[in-house]
């Protein structure tokens, strides 16, 4: 996939109009798999941040603000996993700010919501965290009739349920916890 990312990089540079937008979407799309493989899989910060960066650089050449806002939200991970919440702070309020340019639908929203939550967990911040979780809820509740992008296939309300639960844990709230978890399993 890296080398696919290459070679996206270097017909980026040869097209125009139509196909340009086209091929800067896929490339932005690519990059975002490899950075989330790099960081999730491979336990490689450093190599993720490249990615998301040329990633984003590949979004902003699609004129995608969802797709950017994505990107940015996964690179929060990188210092929110690291306790840096100044940093990770800073690259949430950029990818909201992408979110709205990009009339994100509510499914979308809530998985910023659910990505803010978790670095401020793991900054040991879990009531901020909790708040965020509950403002997610409330946003699946309400839903919206905008359709999410089709790249957008990794957030469900039982994977917020999932942060919900590992934030309550953290939060000391163990009986919460059981109950969010459980439910997440459904009827055993």
């Amino acid at each position: 996939m890296v080398e696919q990312t290459k070679l996206g990089t270097q017909l980026l540079a040869e097209t125009t109009g139509v196909p340009r937008t086209i091929l800067a979407t896929a490339l932005a799309e690519s990059l975002l798999l490899v950075g989330r493989i790099e960081f999730f899989d491979l336990r490689q910060p450093d190599d993720a941040d490249a990615s998301y960066v040329r990633a984003l650089q590949a979004a902003g050449e699609a004129d995608d603000p969802l797709l950017g806002a994505a990107i940015l939200a996964h690179a929060a991970f990188i210092p929110g996993w690291d306790g840096r919440r100044d940093e990770a702070a800073e690259r949430m309020r950029a990818a909201r700010t992408y979110a709205r340019r990009g009339a994100a639908p509510a499914e979308f929203l809530a998985w910023l919501d659910a990505v803010e939550a978790e670095c401020e967990t793991r900054c040991g911040h879990p009531r901020e965290a909790l708040r965020l979780i509950n403002h997610a809820e409330h946003l699946l509740s309400e839903g919206t009739r905008q359709p999410a992008p089709e790249w957008f296939n990794w957030f469900s309300p039982i994977s917020l349920a999932s942060f919900k639960g590992e934030t309550q844990l953290k939060a000391g709230q163990p009986a919460q916890a059981k109950a969010t978890l459980l439910g997440v399993l459904g009827p055993v």
